[in-house]
């Protein structure tokens, strides 16, 4: 198994994110989601990617080691859209028609494939389905985006306001993006487009900025927030404007965001590995759904190595025995409002959840 040496964290085991502003309306719903098939990964590459993504310098050895694997495996060179396959998506309504969104805390806009892509580039998206720009929608000349997500791929074009609904919500005025040019990866990822759940300070429209959905919804909520439930392999859900008590485990706790950046970021303030006791410095750590990776400071990912039986440094990349016993890693967040320090533990399981009885991985 893998485990990367650089970059920030995702977590998207459970997902709870809260935006404070009044409670002065009512209305809650909630949206399942469908996992969309996993595809070939390279460490490698979404590494590098990651750095990209949020505007850091890839350093040289990870550079490196993302062009040797796609030049040792053209397979992966051309698997559709590194770090987001296997991810779910859910089903949005847009001007009366349903599409497979992928709901991204990272990002913060609200874009689909349209026919206004070139012919050619709509077949590729064959059975997904494009939006039409129809009757209800408002094409706004003066305004286009694009947007860049970790895997690399980058999307543009124009910008139209229609009625946007997702689950039983009542149908919105939202500004949704419509493609006129994508990278081909994003034809074949499963999904018609992103729901951007980040904050509106880094929206990709030019040269005025627009606000999310959730931004939009948010005043008519029962509580203005969101919560994520995701199972491996299994259907999930997008809960807005409540929390489900059957859907969690003991008392909710919360921890202070900063939102400078657009991203839900906090503040790790130590780590574990196993039984070990905790140690910093602290970090900060994005949480992000729309990659199914783990990004971890160097330190921290070699403090666990450190602690897996035969696990050896090759490159950029650990590798270590599939039958290996990996031990948990704990996280500590500092509650907001007080002092005290609420631990999140990882398991094995989702560490590696593929380990085999013998060889390596």
């Amino acid at each position: 198994m893998l485990f990367l040496q650089q970059a920030l964290l995702a977590v998207i085991l459970f997902l709870t994110v809260i935006s404070a502003t009044s409670l002065e309306k009512q209305g809650r719903f909630t949206v399942n989601h469908e996992p969309i098939d996993s595809l070939k990964r390279s460490p490698e590459i979404d590494l590098a990617n990651a750095y990209r993504k949020y505007g850091r310098t890839i350093p040289v050895h990870i550079a490196t080691a993302a062009a040797k694997a796609k030049n040792d495996d053209g397979t992966v060179a051309a698997t559709p859209l590194h770090g987001l396959s296997g991810l779910p998506s859910s089903n949005v309504s847009i001007g009366g028609q349903t599409l497979r969104l992928l709901f991204d805390t990272g990002s913060s806009d609200l874009w689909v494939l349209s026919t206004l892509l070139p012919k050619p580039w709509q077949d590729l998206h064959s059975p997904g389905t494009l939006y039409h720009p129809s009757q209800t929608s408002k094409l706004n000349d003066s305004q286009s985006w694009s947007v860049t997500y970790e895997s690399g791929v980058a999307a543009r074009g124009l910008v139209a306001v229609d009625d946007v609904s997702i689950g039983l919500s009542n149908e919105i005025a939202q500004s949704v993006e419509l493609a006129t040019n994508v990278s081909l990866n994003l034809l074949h990822n499963g999904a018609d487009g992103f729901l951007g759940l980040g904050f509106d300070n880094v929206n990709g429209v030019k040269p005025n900025q627009v606000k999310t959905f959730f931004s939009n919804v948010k005043d008519s909520l029962d509580q203005p927030l969101f919560t994520a439930n995701f199972k491996h392999d299994l259907t999930g859900s997008w809960d807005f404007g409540f929390i489900n008590p059957t859907k969690h485990v003991g008392d909710i706790k919360y921890v202070d965001v900063d939102s400078s950046h657009g991203w839900w970021m906090v503040n790790v303030t130590s780590f574990a590995v196993g039984d070990g006791s905790f140690q910093g410095p602290y970090f900060q750590a994005i949480v992000d759904s729309g990659t199914p990776l783990l990004y971890l400071p160097n330190n921290v990912v070699t403090e666990y190595y450190n602690k897996v039986p035969l696990a050896t440094l090759q490159g950029s990349s650990w590798s270590h025995p599939c039958n290996a016993q990996l031990p948990d890693l704990k996280l500590n967040f500092m509650l907001s409002g007080n002092k005290i320090r609420q631990t999140a533990t990882i398991p094995i399981s989702i560490l590696n959840p593929n380990a085999k009885a013998s060889g390596s991985e």
